[in-house]
């Protein structure tokens, strides 16, 4: 689960969907 929400974190477009996601 830990390498999996690693690769999100270093993912530009998954980043983006997470802030959108927070906010």
């Amino acid at each position: 689960l830990e390498g999996a929400i690693n690769k999100i974190l270093t993912d530009p477009s998954y980043s983006q969907k997470a802030k959108e996601i927070s906010v």
